[in-house]
């Protein structure tokens, strides 16, 4: 049976959350019907977690989890690794290449699937025979790292609207308006030429 999905999961330095988002893929829920792949591209990290194990070690403890996992054979696990940082793009783009599968997840390192995401998006796919398909992402922070993350979110995306008003042209004040209030209110960062 061909991969449903290859999860491809670039990595660096985000090592304290890499285990619970590895275990988010374990639990997804489209193990019980389909395969899926699991592809993780160490780019040259050398951070590690509150326990004091890198990547790979966090990697080797995953595959002793699998194990006892009912539905095991259905998730197929490949630890790649760049001898140094090449950056984000060329991580995913290791990754993309290594993968075979019908579909392709990019998941970063630092976030968790909802146990249903993947079931979801590829039954999407499937039914619309769709090239692409996208869904919903939520944040969540604890307490004070939630306030700072927020602050540093807003200060951001106020310099980029301010870039933006400085280079486009608004035929008045109400489309400026609705611009930026559709920038802050929906959370985007930006638009994808």
């Amino acid at each position: 049976q061909e991969n449903a999905v290859s999860v491809c999961v670039p990595v660096f330095n985000s090592e304290p959350y890499l285990a619970a988002c590895l275990e988010s893929v374990l639990n997804q829920t489209i193990l019980k019907t389909e395969k899926i792949q699991l592809i993780l591209v160490n780019d040259g990290s050398n951070g590690t977690d509150s326990n004091g194990l890198n990547c790979r070690q966090i990697f080797k403890s995953f595959l002793k989890q699998k194990k006892s996992f009912s539905y095991e054979n259905n998730l197929n696990c490949i630890y790649l690794e760049h001898g140094k940082n090449k950056g984000l793009l060329e991580a995913r783009r290791t990754a993309v290449t290594n993968a075979d599968s019908l579909y392709t997840f990019i998941l970063d390192s630092d976030d968790l699937l909802v146990p249903e995401c993947l079931e979801k998006l590829f039954n999407e796919a499937r039914t619309f025979q769709a090239d692409i398909v996208h869904g919903k992402a939520d944040f969540f922070y604890s307490g004070a790292e939630r306030e700072k993350v927020l602050s540093e979110k807003e200060k951001a995306l106020t310099k980029r609207i301010s870039l933006v008003n400085e280079n486009c042209l608004f035929n008045s004040e109400t489309e400026k308006s609705i611009f930026n209030d559709w920038l802050f209110l929906q959370n985007h960062n930006g638009f994808l030429w």
